[in-house]
C-alpha cells in the first residue's frame, strides 16, 4: 500500500473487507472530511481518503491546474490499491467529476 502514499490514507485498514471505497472530497476540500466515515460503515468495507496535491497534509504541495493530470496521477496512485479487491469511488462536487474520469 506504500505506492498509494502520500495520495491515500487508510483510517481503520480492514484487510477482511470485502469493498474499498475511495472518497475524494469536495472541491478545496481535504479528505479528512470523511474520517468519520470510518467508524460508520460496516466491517465489509474499508474507506480510503483520497488527499490532492495542495490539500491537507499536502497543502505545501503544487495544485493541479488541469483535470487531465489529476486524473492520470490520482489513478496512477490508486491502482495498486484498486488490483487488491472490488472498490466503489465516491466523489463530492467537482471530485465527482474527477472519481467519474478515474
Amino acid at each position: 500500500m506504500n505506492a498509494a502514499k502520500p495520495w491515500v490514507t487508510i483510517p481503520r485498514p480492514k484487510p477482511e473487507a470485502a469493498i474499498r471505497v475511495f472518497c475524494f472530497p469536495y472541491a478545496g476540500g481535504a479528505a479528512h472530511s470523511f474520517f468519520s466515515w470510518s467508524k460508520k460503515l460496516s466491517a465489509d468495507a474499508e474507506i480510503c481518503l483520497v488527499e490532492f496535491p495542495g490539500r491537507g497534509g499536502r497543502i505545501s504541495e503544487p495544485l493541479f491546474t488541469s483535470l487531465q493530470p489529476l486524473v492520470e496521477a490520482t489513478t496512477t496512485a490508486l491502482k495498486p490499491l484498486m488490483a487488491e479487491k472490488p472498490f466503489l469511488l465516491y466523489g463530492h462536487s467537482m471530485c465527482l467529476l474527477v472519481s467519474f474520469e478515474i
